[in-house]
């Protein structure tokens, strides 16, 4: 348990920038933490309420709003204010059972998602465990199931259960009786399909989305192989599911404008040699938790560059289980088919640059985070010695990127950069960056990159045609 000091005698904290100090009582609470982070996060609100005069004791939820209203007056964009607001929310209600002396009210943690699912336990009784036979027997778990279906990943199970509550919140949302929902079938009758797909073609302004898409198309196999809705019924609504269905195949428009800049080579060296060049940087003799965040991060895109695999895998890395070691200047990522996405194990060598980036990061930094906390084998962990959530790290891997390097790249499109890269020194070798990302249809991989790999050609061509008209080639080619 925090105590609380009686006395404090050593300096009050100021804000630097508006000269600002913390009162007496404030003072008090701050200076009995012992955690750097929530320290720093109830400095800063401790700060605010000093300066309009609100006690610790008054604290409540609309200190809070106007609070998270001053932080982006005062410079923070929209999302960092609200970030700090929740931090600074979490920070007081974990502090407020376990300090001797804190203000015992619990406060309101806002949550910013729009259109929130209905959970599962919100749903009627029947309706899903009546959902729940059916994921379970999609699952491949019924004894007498004759069908030749594939079973299904716990994690496709866990997903199918949360579109489900999607298609619910839908039917709700839009005027539909939840209590009208005794089974799961009840979902999938002609009425209320049309009323969700309805809703979904409104929401998505008639134009055709993925999301979507699988919602119609979840919808359609429920009432196909669950309810049993005949033929003629269904008809109807394989159309409107064919409607949602995007036509455009492979990469989006969205990931191909964030590769596009890298069909130049200076972009590929930059992007490349990040990770060595941001762990050089730092002073592993005298490493702090940011640091060890950072080496993280930087480790994190050198397995990438090398073993690119999808970011639920690359989350879930365990150093006892998918990390084989060799020698010194051997290294294996080894990742079995029943935790790869097509059902294919995957073996990723990984580079001399990268297993010595992760066995400084293992040697100097990974200790910092685990804080003396029992070792689950985690290769990326939080403050606090646990797992990294998959959302975590990929937020930090993008601000890792733009900080360092400007360029605004998520995992997963620099999954598809590794790709590119390759294919730009060996043009049309669709084989290899098929093994590489583990697409099971090789048409898969030519249809993400086939726009990318034009572009390219058209520089080539200029080569070349620079060359018969016995010019020098332009210095991007």
């Amino acid at each position: 348990m925090t105590h609380l000091p009686a006395t404090h005698n050593g300096p009050i904290a100021q804000d630097s920038k508006a000269g600002q100090a913390l009162s007496a009582s404030w003072e008090l609470l701050v200076s009995g933490i012992t955690d750097r982070y929530q320290r720093s996060f109830m400095n800063q609100f401790g700060l605010y309420c000093s300066s309009v005069g609100t006690e610790p004791m008054e604290v409540c939820d609309k200190v809070l709003a106007d609070f998270e209203a001053h932080s982006f007056a005062t410079g923070k964009t929209p999302s960092r204010a609200k970030q700090l607001r929740r931090d600074v929310t979490k920070t007081w209600n974990g502090l407020s059972p376990g300090c001797e002396g804190w203000p015992g009210l619990q406060l309101g943690l806002v949550d910013s998602r729009q259109n929130q699912s209905i959970a599962p336990e919100e749903l009627p009784v029947s309706f899903l465990a009546d959902a729940k036979a059916c994921i379970d027997r999609t699952g491949g778990n019924g004894l007498f199931d004759t069908r030749k279906t594939k079973a299904l990943r716990p994690a496709t199970q866990k997903d199918r259960l949360h579109k489900i509550c999607q298609l619910v919140t839908v039917y709700v949302n839009a005027g539909g009786p939840l209590s009208a929902l005794k089974s799961l079938k009840d979902l999938v009758q002609p009425e209320p399909m049309q009323l969700i797909l309805g809703t979904l073609w409104q929401d998505g302004r008639g134009k055709e989305n993925g999301h979507n898409y699988n919602r119609a198309r979840l919808l359609r196999l429920i009432a196909q192989h669950w309810a049993y809705i005949s033929p003629e019924a269904l008809e109807p609504f394989k159309t409107a599911e064919g409607r949602f269905r995007p036509k455009k195949k492979g990469m989006t428009d969205n990931n191909q404008k964030k590769l596009r800049p890298f069909l130049d080579d200076a972009h590929c060296s930059k992007i490349v040699s990040l990770a060595s060049r941001v762990m050089a940087k730092l002073d592993p003799a005298n490493p702090s938790i940011l640091d060890a965040v950072v080496a993280q991060s930087a480790v994190a895109v050198s397995i990438l560059q090398t073993a690119p695999m999808r970011m639920r895998n690359l989350a879930s890395l365990n150093l006892d289980e998918h990390m084989h070691r060799v020698s010194d200047t051997v290294c294996h990522i080894v990742l079995p088919d029943d935790q790869v996405k097509n059902e294919q194990d995957l073996d990723f060598p990984l580079g001399k640059t990268t297993i010595a980036l992760l066995d400084l990061y293992l040697k100097v930094y990974r200790p910092l985070l685990l804080k003396g906390k029992r070792d689950q084998g985690s290769l990326f962990i939080s403050w606090n010695g646990a797992q990294k959530t998959e959302a975590a790290l990929s937020a930090q891997i993008t601000k890792f990127i733009k900080v360092h390097a400007g360029y605004h790249l998520n995992p997963h499109a620099f999954r598809h950069l590794v790709g590119l890269i390759f294919l730009r020194a060996f043009p049309g070798e669709y084989e290899p960056v098929r093994q590489l990302l583990g697409h099971k249809d090789i048409r898969t991989t030519i249809n993400f990159y086939v726009g990318l790999e034009t572009q390219d050609s058209f520089k080539r061509l200029d080569k070349v045609m620079d060359r018969h008209r016995g010019e020098e080639p332009h210095a991007s080619l």
